[in-house]
């Protein structure tokens, strides 16, 4: 005799890796078959005999837990790239918009690193604005420490924004409490 199948909502999660059943999970019946995943996300599972009325209840809690795995890391990631881009919009130093990229970064730490240099003074420094229309010369420490002080503070202020938010999705204990959590940045 062949079970019914049980279908649920598949939620992929990035938390992939070996997995130990838990003690309810134990109390499900064999699983059978795993039917391809269909429109919509859905897959069907079969199980080896009918799952009772707590087995499906068990099997729902799993679906649930993972669907709020799966929307935590989903909402992390959003942020992640919002806050990848307002970096990789730039900074204004003395009116001019300048490139954060990772690349603009390590120069303007090099500078940083470089700025009590005894050759510095012999031979400032000129930096492209993010368009390459403008630039500045860095004739001193004092001219790359605001610079770079500059360039600091929107990384750190957008960094630590997102990490505010992603202390609120990991609070939350619910699909709705994920869904509550706006990057309104």
């Amino acid at each position: 005799m062949s079970a019914p199948p049980i279908t649920y909502t598949w939620a992929p999660t990035r938390s992939a890796g070996l997995h130990r059943a838990t003690a309810a999970e134990a109390t499900l019946p064999e699983l059978v078959t795993v039917l391809r995943p269909k429109a919509g996300g859905t897959i069907d599972l079969v199980f080896s005999t009918t799952p009772d009325a707590s087995q499906l209840q068990t099997l729902g809690a799993l679906v649930s837990a993972q669907e709020l795995v799966s929307a935590k890391w989903e909402r992390n990631a959003a942020i992640d790239r919002r806050t990848r881009s307002l970096i990789g919009a730039g900074f204004t130093h003395l009116g001019i918009l300048f490139s954060s990229s990772q690349a603009a970064q390590r120069t303007i730490v090099g500078y940083h690193d470089a700025r009590n240099a005894i050759n510095w003074i012999q031979s400032p420094v000129t930096h492209m604005s993010r368009d390459d229309t403008q630039s500045i010369t860095l004739d001193s420490a004092g001219d790359v420490d605001a610079l770079y002080d500059d360039m600091i503070a929107p990384i750190a202020a957008h960094r630590s924004s997102g990490a505010q938010l992603k202390n609120q999705v990991a609070a939350a204990t619910s699909l709705a409490g994920v869904a509550a959590v706006v990057d309104n940045r």
